[in-house]
């Protein structure tokens, strides 16, 4: 399992960086952001949100985190638990 880990001085917002990296994965894999969505429970339009590290097609920021979270984890790819600092509302992601 390969891991995104994140640097906080980016220049782009942690969404968006971790949304590009997630999107190439899908496509070197050659997934389709429908076919994506199906694997994950979500619509082919919410998996290109997580993809622009947009969160309002989703209920909320938790919701937007958790989707992103499982989208990950479908593709095999780990969040650093460093993420957790950077994504608003993601001190879930290192509780177990």
């Amino acid at each position: 399992m390969s891991e995104i880990t994140v640097e906080s001085k980016s220049a782009q917002p942690a969404p968006f960086e971790i949304g590009s990296r997630l999107s190439a994965e899908r496509q070197r894999v050659g997934l389709h952001h429908h076919d994506m969505g199906r694997k994950i429970g979500l619509s082919g339009r919410q998996v290109l949100a997580i993809e622009a590290g947009d969160s309002r097609d989703f209920r909320g920021q938790d919701s937007f985190n958790r989707a992103l979270t499982l989208y990950a984890k479908k593709l095999g790819i780990s969040l650093s638990a460093s993420l957790s600092r950077l994504l608003p509302g993601a001190s879930w992601m290192t509780e177990q």
